[in-house]
């Protein structure tokens, strides 16, 4: 090899044209990303042997690396500073003021994939890393000392030795130059000055930041919200100590570091930068947007079968993305999904799969080139909620898997599927923890399958159930509403990701750890500090505690856009919860499609009015389990096989229903104190109405609170057979205020097997019928329609029959 001390750059490059190759590739990864808001220069030794794939051959990524530096530098030709190649190479560079990119970068990214390493031998101290370094370069077999490896180091790159070149430093200022507005990392911090320009670059490597956006997802942080960096930094140390598998997929170097009190303050930094960065979406471990699958599951009880398995996901994620229709593939090539897009929502479906995916797997969009992956979790235990809309009959149900990071409520029902090695782990926790049919634990079949699966049927988990530890695959349970170590709201109704309607605003969730002496709490609202009394058995505060000083008086109306709450937590960090306001136009649409209200329905098909829990409710879920257009429908799991719905006006008073059988008895009195659906309804103030903006635009939506009964008519079940009679009374009307329908022709029918319920049922059966036999024969009653007196008398006989026994 000849001498080189006086090659210019165009020289250097023509003697050695893989080196460029590889400033070029290396070059094209850290710097040519789109919207780039952050340069780091992490890598390790996989993004290597991926990005020098094709030009290696046998070698890995690193050796390969290793070899070209090590021939750029040419040592066993050259005295002293073995560097001194790399030093006139840099120097050429810079006087012809050359627009190629830095050729520094290779052995920057040389060191850096050392520092990866540290700590996978056990022989060697993690937080030497001259050693590695040393060993890497294979700088033994040119007869150089670790001591003049370390001292040619400094010199050539560092800024704090006798006579230094400076080429980090030179490195960090063309980096500012060419990419002004990204944020540089490249820099020292005050520990280890020589190294730490490459330790800070390889605290986090680049798949570890990828993985950041999961951590930023599992503990439900939100985009914009301006966190302080010390409370993410401790949600990721507890994140890495108390999930194991996920821990481990970040770098062993990561987990290391982490709890070294030197390297915290720059990884607390990383990880605000990112999280300043992260735009919500979920990213894979090689930078693809990550997209969840979620398993729709068809259950036919009697068999104890799973019908059939297919599948959803939102591609919300992917930009300009219109196919029809398309396929997934995975990254062998050996499974291929077809795929259609739903037009009206931001949904694709998959109508069928072979198998359940409790492991983690991906596929990638097969007709475009975007980044963008499917991917499902390892899960071995699965959470389903019910779907309506895809019931086939009463045995045949469907159900849709909850995604990662959805809380859990205890008002709802789910079905638990999981892995048969989970079954007496999963059955150990809802023992304690949960309300379930114990008799129907069973394993159940896949389709066309001799795989196994244990399903665990009505579920109802308790509000109060204890953090799953037994195994991280519990951790699905402990998503709650109340498990937080942060702040959280909870309830109002929300828009979209952090925006609520003035009226419906949110309650604030209380950390136990966050109360301190005599159950007091103090805050900052919008700048404005006050202290709170929690009550320790329910840590919240309502809207109306917190926004006190907020809300204008003799009125409900809040007087802000922007809520921002703040706890200082002294000397650890602060905690920040961040919203805003939305407040609607009011219209009297009558036109309204959906009240945002939700219902739940218990085991015995009893409405529960979920008032203080009102929910936005679009695509399929506005068919059912909740009212809309003034009608009332139940899932139809659990409807009566023979329902009977009636209409009748909001401003009746009273209807009476009378039915064939003796005991068929059924009254709506509006006005009554006690807690009866149509007293709620027609009392509420808070009533949200949803509906098109206009025709052209259907899937647009336009939210009005309405502070009266917008339905001019209600349909409501009544739950008799055979109803013979309706009787209404209406006492705003200026005529024909009481009116009487017959809906029956059958003889009235006395039940004879009477305890204290039904004697009650046909005491207020009887008594009614004369009381309006007496109303119509003093003519204070319509007679509605056709009218069949005779059949009329033979009910009032039967009811004087009973009352006179």
């Amino acid at each position: 090899m000849i001498k080189n001390n006086n090659l210019g750059f165009g020289e250097f490059k023509s003697q050695y044209p893989k080196y460029f190759e590889i400033v070029n590739e290396l070059a094209n990864h850290y710097f040519m990303q789109e919207n780039l808001e952050t340069i780091y220069l992490s890598i390790d030794e996989d993004e290597l042997n991926e990005l020098f794939e094709s030009s290696r051959e046998s070698n890995t990524g690193l050796e390969y690396l290793v070899k070209n530096c090590m021939e750029l530098l040419d040592i066993s030709n050259s005295s002293g500073n073995f560097y001194k190649n790399l030093i006139n190479l840099f120097n050429s560079w810079k006087e012809e003021e050359s627009d190629d990119p830095c050729p520094a970068i290779p052995f920057v990214s040389l060191f850096i994939t050392v520092a990866t390493k540290m700590g996978e031998d056990d022989d060697i101290d993690w937080r030497n890393y001259y050693e590695p370094l040393y060993d890497s370069m294979n700088l033994s077999t040119f007869g150089i000392s670790r001591q003049k490896s370390m001292k040619y180091f400094t010199n050539t790159f560092s800024n704090s030795a006798d006579d230094p070149s400076h080429i980090f430093k030179e490195v960090s200022d063309w980096i500012n130059k060419s990419y002004p507005k990204a944020t540089n990392t490249f820099i020292p911090s005050d520990n280890r000055r020589h190294q730490s320009w490459i330790l800070n670059q390889a605290l986090i490597n680049s798949k570890d930041l990828n993985l950041l956006s999961t951590f930023f997802k599992y503990t439900r942080m939100h985009p914009g919200i301006d966190y302080d960096k010390n409370q993410i930094f401790l949600e990721f140390q507890k994140f890495l100590n108390t999930h194991p598998i996920k821990a481990k997929s970040f770098s062993k170097g990561l987990r290391s570091y982490i709890g070294v009190d030197e390297f915290k303050e720059k990884i607390t930094e990383i990880l605000k930068q990112k999280f300043t960065d992260w735009d919500g979406k979920e990213l894979t471990i090689d930078g693809f947007k990550r997209i969840e699958l979620l398993h729709k599951l068809q259950f036919d009880f009697n068999t104890k079968n799973i019908s059939k398995i297919s599948a959803e996901f939102e591609i919300d994620a992917i930009e300009d993305f219109n196919l029809d229709e398309f396929s997934i593939v995975s990254p062998t090539g050996d499974i291929t999904i077809e795929v259609w897009n739903d037009e009206t929502s931001s949904k694709c479906y998959v109508d069928k799969i072979e198998d359940i995916y409790f492991d983690s797997f991906t596929w990638k969009i097969l007709e475009e080139t975007k980044k963008v992956k499917v991917a499902t979790y390892d899960k071995k235990i699965m959470v389903f909620e019910y779907l309506i809309s895809e019931q086939v009959t009463l045995q045949s149900q469907s159900w849709r898997e909850v995604s990662s990071n959805q809380p859990l409520d205890h008002r709802e029902v789910y079905t638990i599927v999981c892995d048969i090695s989970e079954i007496d782990t999963l059955k150990n926790y809802l023992k304690n923890n949960a309300s379930y049919r114990e008799d129907n634990i069973v394993e159940y079949s896949l389709v066309d399958n001799t795989k196994k699966v244990g399903v665990f049927r009505d579920v109802k988990l308790f509000s109060n159930r204890e953090k799953a530890t037994e195994s991280e695959y519990l951790s699905i349970f402990n998503i709650i509403e109340k498990d937080s170590s942060r702040l959280e709201i909870t309830g109002g109704l929300k828009i979209d990701n952090r925006n609520y309607l003035a009226n419906e605003l949110p309650s604030l969730l209380i950390p136990q750890e966050y109360i301190g002496d005599e159950n007091q709490i103090t805050l900052s609202v919008n700048d404005e500090s006050d202290t709170f009394y929690i009550d320790s058995d329910n840590p919240r505060l309502e809207p109306t505690q917190y926004l006190k000083n907020h809300i204008k008086k003799n009125s409900d109306a809040v007087y802000m856009n922007t809520v921002k709450i703040v706890f200082n937590s002294k000397d650890e960090f602060y905690d920040i919860i961040e919203y805003n306001i939305i407040t609607p136009q009011s219209i009297n649409s009558m036109s309204a499609s959906t009240l945002a209200y939700n219902l739940n329905i218990d085991y015995e098909a009893n409405i529960l009015w979920e008032s203080h829990y009102p929910t936005l409710l679009v695509g399929e879920s506005r068919n059912t389990g909740y009212i809309s257009g003034g009608h009332i429908r139940l899932p139809d799991n659990i409807n009566p096989q023979h329902k009977s719905e009636h209409e009748f006006s909001t401003n009746d008073d009273r209807l009476i229903f009378i039915g064939r059988k003796s005991i068929d008895f059924y009254e709506i009195e509006v006005e009554k104190k006690e807690n009866t659906w149509l007293s709620n309804f027609q009392k509420s103030k808070k009533l949200y109405l949803i509906h098109p903006i206009d025709e052209m635009h259907s899937n647009d939506f336009e939210i009005t609170p309405e502070n009266y009964q917008p339905f001019p008519f209600l349909k409501k079940d009544i739950h008799i057979n055979d109803i013979s009679w309706k009787v209404v009374f209406n006492d705003s009307l200026m005529f024909n205020k009481i009116k009487i329908f017959q809906l029956g022709k059958k003889a009235p029918k006395r039940f004879n097997e009477i305890d204290s319920n039904n004697i009650s049922l046909q005491t207020s059966w009887a008594e009614s019928l004369v009381n309006i036999n007496k109303l119509i024969e003093n003519e204070e009653i319509t007679v509605v329609d056709e009218f069949d007196y005779e059949l009329w008398n033979k009910y009032v006989e039967k009811a004087n029959e009973l009352l006179n026994e």
